[in-house]
């Protein structure tokens, strides 16, 4: 008797957990409702400090966010136009709490400090949006530039640059005590 419930008690384990865990099904669901935005770089400077970035924004099924913690990660190569030094910054962070009324639109910032490089330009990189799952980062929308993936670039890049760069996130969500229920944006954080 004591064996049964000590099997009963591992199938329902079983069960558990692979109940927990994502289909191949519900993965390629997923990736219909996520996408990544157009991309841009620009320069900036803040407190004589210098800095590329790169903007972008990401779209999602308002009801996934309820469902899923949603990751980003940004890896970018930088050409020094002068002196013709090539390296990589890269960084990745969960996308955090959103409002109850979230939109499911999100915006970004990639911001990396010139450090050492004089005059540099972005001249390839993988933006990937996605989950983590069983401990595993699944790719769910990317969009690259001048390379196939990530691995590409991080290896005719070996180079990763030493300052340290920022992800700024701001999504946004219904005001729904306002009449017209406008959709705000939350602050840059």
């Amino acid at each position: 008797m004591k064996r049964w419930y000590m099997l009963l008690l591992v199938v329902l384990a079983g069960c558990f957990v692979a109940a927990g865990a994502l289909t191949s099904d519900e993965i390629e669901d997923l990736k219909k409702k996520v996408k990544i935005g157009s991309i841009s770089d620009d320069e900036m400077e803040e407190d004589d400090v210098e800095y590329m970035q790169l903007k972008f924004y990401t779209i999602q099924d308002e009801d996934s966010a309820e469902e899923h913690s949603f990751y980003i990660k940004v890896t970018v190569e930088l050409t020094d136009k002068k002196t013709k030094t090539v390296c990589y910054a890269q960084f990745a962070r969960m996308q955090g709490a959103v409002d109850t009324e979230y939109t499911g639109e999100d915006n970004w910032e990639f911001v990396v400090p010139f450090g050492d490089l004089e005059k540099p330009k972005v001249t390839a990189y993988v933006v990937q949006y996605g989950i983590i799952e069983d401990k595993e980062f699944i790719v769910l929308a990317e969009q690259m530039d001048d390379v196939d993936t990530l691995e590409e670039l991080t290896t005719r890049t070996p180079t990763r640059m030493a300052e340290k760069p920022r992800i700024l996130h701001q999504y946004s969500y219904r005001d729904v005590g306002s009449e017209n229920e406008e959709i705000i944006q939350s602050m840059w954080e």
